[in-house]
């Protein structure tokens, strides 16, 4: 099963293609919101597209994704409320080419993935990267030899941190 992750925001949004059986990272993409409602609408990436596919995929369909959700802590600013709406819009899109679609709130991610204090982002790259042969370099690879995390970079940590939390959360052994 293939995974589709989305960490939302109007200016960029975070995508990462998980397949759970090969425990491996397809692809991944930090793309403007229009050009990942592209993606999503498709529901499949394909070799030249915007998504970055791993070597060796052509294409590559998901038959699930998760949303990262916005939760409300404090003060909510335009730049706050224009996230929730990339959020939505997404959601939505992922609606219509995938039956399911779920939503999980970053402060469930950092739970589920045993993060916390300050610096989280860089502290759920930590916990990928564990989670896929130890160190950054192992679980990266090289374009000679990818890793199972190989191409990720940006938001899209973020985008596959919301997958492996879900995955966490549901169970499913990796």
């Amino acid at each position: 099963m293939i995974v589709l992750g989305l960490d939302p925001s109007e200016k960029r949004t975070g995508l990462a293609l998980y397949d759970i059986e090969a425990r491996l990272v397809l692809g991944s993409a930090v793309l403007s919101l229009d050009e990942a409602l592209e993606v999503v609408r498709a529901g499949k990436a394909h070799e030249g597209g915007p998504v970055r596919l791993r070597p060796g995929v052509p294409v590559a369909s998901w038959s699930s994704v998760v949303v990262e959700r916005f939760r409300s802590q404090g003060v909510i600013n335009s730049d706050i409320i224009r996230g929730i709406e990339a959020s939505g819009m997404l959601y939505e899109a992922a609606s219509s080419s995938c039956d399911s679609v779920r939503w999980i709130f970053r402060l469930d991610v950092c739970r589920a993935l045993h993060v916390s204090g300050r610096g989280k982002d860089g502290q759920i790259i930590d916990r990928a990267c564990e989670m896929h042969g130890g160190s950054r370099a192992e679980a990266k690879g090289k374009k000679a030899a990818p890793g199972p995390l190989y191409g990720v970079a940006g938001d899209a940590w973020q985008a596959l941190g919301a997958v492996l939390a879900t995955l966490e959360i549901d169970g499913v052994r990796r």
